[in-house]
C-alpha cells in the first residue's frame, strides 16, 4: 500500500536507496503492484484512477478510471493487460498499450475489493464486499460461473497455481470452490 499523501517510493532493496519517487495526485493508495518483467507499476487511488507508470523513466504511461475509488489492481501474467477492482461495485480488465478497456465491465452488488488473473491469464477472479466472488473471462468480461456466496464481505479471494481451485475469505470463515463449476469444495 502507498501512504496517503499519495506519493509511491521505488526502493532498492539491496542498497536502500530510492530510485524514483512517482506521485499518484488525487487521494491515498490502495494497491500496487509490478508488471511481470518489472518494467511497469500499477496503483489504485482514492481519486477514481489506477496509473500505469514506466518503471525507468517514472512517465505515466495511462489512467484508467473508474467512477469511484479503485481498490486493487493486478497485472495479467504475460504483463499485456492489467484488471483493476472499484468501489463502483465493478472491475475492469484494460490493455496496458493503449490504455483501453477490454471487454465488459464486471460487476458486484459491493464495492470489489479484489481483482485478479488466473495463471494462464484467461480468466479473473473478483471478490466483494457483498460477500461474492466470480470468475469471468478475461477477454469479454461475461461470467463463467455463478456468483460464489458468503455470509459476510471478503476480504480475499485467490486461485491455486493450476487454476483449478479457488479460496474465499471473509471475516470468519474460509472457503474452498471448484473453479469450474464454483461449487463449495469443503463446508
Amino acid at each position: 500500500m502507498g501512504p496517503s499523501d499519495g506519493k509511491i517510493q521505488l526502493v532498492d532493496v539491496d542498497s536502500g536507496t530510492v530510485v524514483h519517487h512517482f506521485l499518484h495526485d488525487g487521494g491515498d493508495i490502495n494497491d500496487v503492484c509490478f508488471s511481470p518483467d518489472d518494467s511497469m507499476l500499477s496503483s489504485a487511488s482514492d481519486n477514481h484512477t489506477a496509473w500505469l507508470w514506466d518503471i525507468q523513466s517514472g512517465k505515466v504511461l495511462h489512467r484508467l478510471e473508474h467512477d469511484y475509488q479503485v481498490q486493487a489492481c493486478k497485472f495479467s501474467p504475460d504483463g499485456k493487460q492489467v484488471v483493476t477492482g472499484s468501489s463502483d461495485f465493478s472491475a475492469q480488465v484494460w490493455d496496458v498499450q493503449t490504455g483501453q478497456p477490454i471487454g465488459e465491465r464486471m460487476r458486484h452488488q459491493g464495492e470489489v475489493s479484489n481483482a485478479s488473473f488466473s495463471s494462464d491469464g484467461k480468466r479473473i477472479l473478483t471478490s466483494a464486499r457483498d460477500g461474492t466472488a466470480r470468475i469471468w473471462d478475461a477477454s469479454t468480461g461475461k461470467p463463467i460461473v455463478p456468483f460464489m456466496v458468503h455470509s459476510s464481505a471478503l476480504r480475499e479471494a485467490n486461485f491455486s497455481p493450476d487454476g483449478r481451485i479457488v479460496v474465499t475469505v471473509d471475516h470468519d470463515a474460509l472457503q474452498v470452490w471448484d473453479a469450474a463449476s464454483g461449487q463449495p469444495q469443503n463446508s
